[in-house]
This record gives structure tokens, C-alpha cells and sequence, in this order.
């Protein structure tokens, strides 16, 4: 089990970055016993924050659920075919994703802890694996925000995994449904409304908000 803080392991990631950035099974194997967690929070990065990393949600979409399924099915570490493993990620982006995680999971580690366990259970993973499909099949369809929201209901999954943070896990759990709900009416409005319907839905959304 791993005991130092993922922010100081970020920052020296961060700062041993060399010019031909990093492998995604280099990424993997640098963060140890994190697994799941560290490739679903990776890999949902560069759409869920503000890194500059045009081209990514697409393949990362489709990463993320097929590590999605391998959740569903319980297997204890996660795979991806060589081709994927050898994917690299530029120095720059790197540096960009890992300052960035620096700074969330350093203003996180205060509340971050291990609770809710129960999370942890069978049925449990196998719900959370099977958000994971989901969020990450949505990634890859060009609708309004699909590369936003659903990467930051991984990314928020990935560190409930890594801190082993059930409350954390659960909420990204509930979030991810509101989202598939939304979408789901979403697409209804546009297959009896057209266009038009799918604006109404978004200002319907925004008078609630306000």
C-alpha cells in the first residue's frame, strides 16, 4: 500500500520530465499499487482541466472504457494492448497535466481520506466500472460538453480510487447518473424536437441553475 502523498509524487514526476515525455505503461509503473486509479485519472485529464492537448478525448475516450469494462469484471490490474501502453505523451503536455494534478490533489489532500470502504465491494466496482464505460463513450461523441463533464466524473472516480475515498467515488457515482440523464433527455429532445429542442433543454437547465 502506498503511503506518500500522490501531490509529492506529482511534483517529482513534474519535475523529472525529460524531452521525449512519458509512456502510458512508464506513467503506470511509476505510480505503483495505484492501478485503476492513476490511469483513469491520466488518461481524463487533458479534456477535464484546462490542458491545451487537442486530439486526445477521442482515444483517451475509448481507453477509459475499455479500463471501464476490465473494472466491470473485477480484473485486479488493468491492461491495455501494447499499441496503447506504448502511447506517449509530450513533455509539454506532461508537465502541463502534472502541474495541474499537483495543484488539485495539494488542495484536496486536506479533505481527501479513507472512508466509506464499503465502496470497495464487488457490486460496488463493477457500478463504478460501469460509469466509467459510459462517461468514457461519451467522451467520444461530438455533443456539447461531452469531453468536459464526463472526463471530470473520471477524474474525480480516479482519485476516489487512489485515495480509496468511497464518499469521494459515490458522489462522482451520482454525478455521472444526473449526466447520463441529461444527456439521455437531451437526445430525446433532439429526435422529437430537432436542434431546437436541445437549445430549449440548455436554457430550461440554465433558468434552474440561476
Amino acid at each position: 500500500m502506498h503511503t506518500r502523498r500522490l501531490s509529492a509524487e506529482l511534483s517529482q514526476l513534474q519535475e523529472r520530465t525529460g524531452e521525449a515525455g512519458y509512456r502510458l505503461d512508464e506513467l503506470l509503473n511509476a505510480f505503483g499499487d495505484r492501478g485503476f486509479g492513476v490511469f483513469l485519472t491520466i488518461l481524463a485529464v487533458p479534456s477535464a482541466l484546462p490542458v491545451p492537448a487537442p486530439g486526445y478525448s477521442t482515444p483517451f475516450g475509448i481507453l477509459l472504457a475499455l479500463l471501464g469494462v476490465q473494472m466491470v469484471f473485477q480484473r485486479p490490474r488493468p491492461w491495455l494492448p501494447r499499441r496503447a501502453r506504448s502511447f506517449r505523451i509530450s513533455a509539454a503536455t506532461g508537465r502541463r497535466m502534472a502541474a495541474s494534478l499537483t495543484r488539485i490533489f495539494a488542495k484536496l489532500e486536506t479533505l481527501i481520506k479513507p472512508r466509506c470502504l464499503w465502496m470497495e465491494s464487488k457490486l460496488c466496482s463493477s457500478a463504478i466500472g460501469a460509469l466509467v464505460v459510459l462517461m468514457g463513450l461519451l467522451m467520444c461523441f461530438p455533443i456539447p460538453l461531452t469531453n468536459t463533464a464526463p472526463a471530470l466524473i473520471i477524474l474525480l472516480t480516479g482519485i476516489g480510487l487512489i485515495e480509496k475515498d468511497g464518499l469521494i467515488t459515490s458522489g462522482a457515482l451520482v454525478l455521472g447518473l444526473l449526466l447520463a440523464l441529461f444527456y439521455a433527455a437531451s437526445m430525446v429532445a433532439v429526435f422529437y424536437f430537432g436542434l431546437q429542442g436541445m437549445e430549449e433543454v440548455k436554457e430550461i437547465i440554465k433558468g434552474r441553475l440561476h
